[in-house]
């Protein structure tokens, strides 16, 4: 409790610090036990289901749970229940969960993180931890690029391709990219390290950067309005590149604050990287910039920095890119230039803690829309 701040009940615990920083072997025996208390094995061989869960009532406990098995390599998901009718005990413990409370169970079903997490399920069966020792099973659908991507990448692919592999190569373009809607990392692993000749393409070198670094692209499905669900939100950044996490899971997010570094984000997410300007599907065109504008600066007399050398550089570059030659990315450009100033998105807490909610997003939402 003191040592470790593990917590003391359902609605206090949560994954020591320390496990996050101890070799895998470790957070396997950490997994373990608390597998053996709250989690449990289901196990349908007609329908080739081993789904190995965890129940908890405490959202950041999930969080925690998520991160480390990350960190393994493991690839779980999560399905969150807003409420329960009734109370049930969970797993061997019997810890009860009241009727009415939000519920996280976080799940692991592919074979091959099952089987980096052998000695887990082998304290729930011996055999079947075995059996999927050996067992070579799919790739999981996450761990795929949409085939779209690289429909416009076939001509370098051709080019880059050992003689021994054309044939290969050729069936896959003609019926993998058309007939599959993802392409698995484990084809494109293949693809990268045998079947090329060297990667001279910068299309394709971020096409095997994605897929080396294992960075999923999932379509965004839905956005909702949500309540807050507390009165002030925390953002604890890390500096100078302005990302920090957040969500179940937890997610890599970023702040577009008032620098040129929040201006070249927005850029990005409008129309692409510069080394991805041709794959569509990874720009937002429609997408507006609602950060926060150098002449908001001005306008407001926000409390502010002076720009880095670095920032002055960078926004000399980006002057000169022409991805910014319209009227409000060279207004805002310049106008940097001219005051040498840069403001956190917290700067308007000035005039406020709602001040950005109740006045300035309004305004600015009407005026980019």
């Amino acid at each position: 409790q003191h040592v470790l701040g593990a917590g003391t009940n359902a609605a206090t615990k949560a994954v020591p610090f320390l496990a996050f920083n101890v070799p895998d072997n470790m957070k396997l025996e950490f997994l373990r036990g608390y597998f053996r208390g709250d989690g449990g094995l289901f196990v349908n061989e007609e329908r080739a289901k081993r789904i190995l869960y965890a129940k908890t009532a405490n959202r950041k406990l999930a969080s925690d749970l998520v991160l480390l098995l990350l960190q393994m390599g493991v690839i779980p998901s999560v399905e969150h229940k807003e409420s329960v009718r009734k109370g049930h005990r969970v797993g061997p413990t019997g810890q009860v969960i009241r009727g009415g409370s939000e519920s996280f169970v976080v799940l692991i079903r592919d074979t091959g993180s099952l089987r980096r997490l052998g000695g887990v399920v082998a304290d729930f069966s011996r055999d079947l931890a075995k059996r999927i020792a050996s067992e070579r099973g799919k790739t999981p659908s996450i761990l795929a690029l949409p085939a779209g991507l690289l429909a416009p990448l076939r001509g370098a692919l051709r080019r880059g391709c050992k003689p021994v592999y054309k044939k290969e190569l050729e069936r896959f373009l003609q019926h993998g990219i058309y007939g599959l809607k993802r392409v698995s990392y484990r084809f494109l692993e293949r693809l990268f390290d045998d079947m090329l000749e060297g990667v001279d393409d910068d299309r394709l070198r971020f096409v095997e950067n994605l897929v080396r670094s294992k960075i999923s692209l999932l379509p965004v499905k839905e956005i909702r309005k949500v309540e807050p669900s507390s009165r002030f939100v925390y953002d604890i950044e890390v500096l100078g590149l302005h990302t920090f996490v957040g969500g179940l899971g937890p997610i890599l997010l970023h702040n577009t604050d008032g620098d040129p570094w929040g201006l070249h984000i927005a850029m990005v997410i409008i129309s692409g990287s510069a080394e991805a300007a041709h794959i569509r599907e990874l720009a937002t065109p429609s997408a507006k910039w609602a950060g926060v504008w150098a002449t908001d600066i001005v306008k407001y007399d926000l409390p502010t920095d002076p720009l880095t050398p670095i920032d002055i550089k960078r926004l000399y570059e980006l002057r000169k890119d022409p991805r910014y030659r319209g009227k409000l990315w060279e207004r805002e450009i310049s106008t940097f230039l001219r005051i040498k100033r840069k403001a956190e998105q917290e700067a308007f807490c000035r005039y406020g803690l709602t001040y950005v909610v109740d006045t300035y997003l309004p305004e600015k939402i009407k005026l980019v829309v």
